[in-house]
């Protein structure tokens, strides 16, 4: 199992909740197979995490990401999940709020759900929501962020007051925040966005903490400048350089080839993708001409050089002797890299430790 800089418990999520307001709960419980497996290593604690948040009142929000049995999904509800916002399909979805589920969508689920979701005769849009999660920068600059969301939930036939309700009020309510944000009230705590069109979301002014922080897409406010402490910079902790053998596979005794698993980037397939690969000397090998290189998990916390890594396709480097790693890793962060050699997955890791973080292509 991965390894983490460090672990909550019971009472610390318990103190959150109490102390201070701006926390709702426990946030994108995913670790199902902890929840549903009594054996399960995490089970015990991850069971505390969210009695903690019902002692306290708090939200327990969802990641049902390949959760589309519904037996599975039922069990999922009844676990005291109460939201979700990795669902994939519109029976899904459908799915997930006639069982009570709290949805969130985001884009390529609103354009697919929306018109399923009129099609069943949806009036009452006060348990869904629009969201953005891990959004490309480059898209949010090119087309907008949560007022994309709202203009395109109006495009697929979602009343005007309903998709802006779904991006304020409804996540407000079900966040149990309503009486302090989501909407303009006496009382209330509000960012304000003035219009030119409700139906485009043309936004003309924006004000953010009672001041005029953007005018015509333009920022006003100063930015400013953060003197990071360096407990906050200095966090990768590998514990040595890595070389090439840290990334071998080793086959067993005498084989000249072997029956890999292979993993991909849509981890929830049930079905484990599987191809026989050459052993030379001992160390299985890749076959980039059919797509299967090799992917590695490096623990960045504790200065133990653990390592984690299997044959992968699907995403990553081609060229030969490439690699390209990355501490921004969800959602433990420790440093993950794919490549064509063991050499330049070393090189790549290694830089990531010199630069302590950020991404690195060999």
């Amino acid at each position: 199992f991965e390894i983490g800089g460090g672990a909550y418990v019971y009472q610390d999520v318990a103190d959150f909740i109490r102390e201070n307001p701006s926390v709702q709960g426990l946030d994108e419980v995913m670790d199902w197979p902890a929840i549903s497996t009594p054996g399960h290593p995490g089970h015990q604690r991850i069971w505390e995490l969210m009695q903690a948040t019902r002692d306290t009142r708090g939200v327990i929000d969802g990641h049902a990401s390949g959760l589309t049995d519904p037996d599975r999904i039922n069990a999922f509800v009844a676990a005291g999940m109460e939201s979700d916002h990795e669902t994939r399909s519109p029976e899904e979805a459908w799915f997930k709020l006639q069982r009570g589920l709290f949805l969130q969508m985001r884009d390529d689920l609103i354009e697919k759900a929306i018109p399923y979701f009129i099609e069943k005769g949806l009036t009452n849009w006060s348990n869904v929501s629009v969201v953005t999660d891990d959004r490309n920068v480059a898209d949010t600059l090119k087309v907008g962020s949560m007022n994309h969301h709202i203009r395109l939930a109006m495009q697929m036939g979602v009343p005007a007051i309903a998709a802006y309700q779904m991006a304020t009020i409804n996540p407000a309510r079900h966040a149990q925040k309503d009486d302090i944000v989501g909407s303009i009230a006496p009382g209330r705590y509000a960012d304000v966005v003035l219009l030119t069109s409700v139906e485009d979301v043309a936004i003309k002014y924006v004000f953010a903490n009672g001041k005029l922080a953007a005018q015509d897409g333009k920022y006003l406010l100063p930015v400013p400048k953060i003197d990071w402490p360096d407990w906050a910079t200095d966090t990768i902790n590998v514990g040595r350089d890595l070389t090439a053998k840290d990334f071998e596979i080793r086959a067993p005794d005498g084989k000249t080839s072997v029956t890999a698993a292979i993993q991909n980037p849509r981890y929830t397939n049930p079905k484990q993708e599987t191809a026989t690969l050459p052993v030379v000397n001992g160390v299985v090998q890749r076959d980039v001409s059919r797509d299967i290189i090799k992917v590695a998990i490096v623990d960045r916390y504790t200065g133990k050089a653990n390592i984690g890594k299997m044959f992968w396709t699907g995403m990553g480097p081609k060229t030969p002797n490439s690699a390209v790693a990355s501490s921004i890793s969800h959602d433990l962060h420790n440093i993950i890299v794919m490549g064509t050699s063991d050499e330049a997955m070393a090189i790549a890791v290694n830089r990531i430790g010199k630069l302590q973080g950020g991404i690195v292509l060999v």
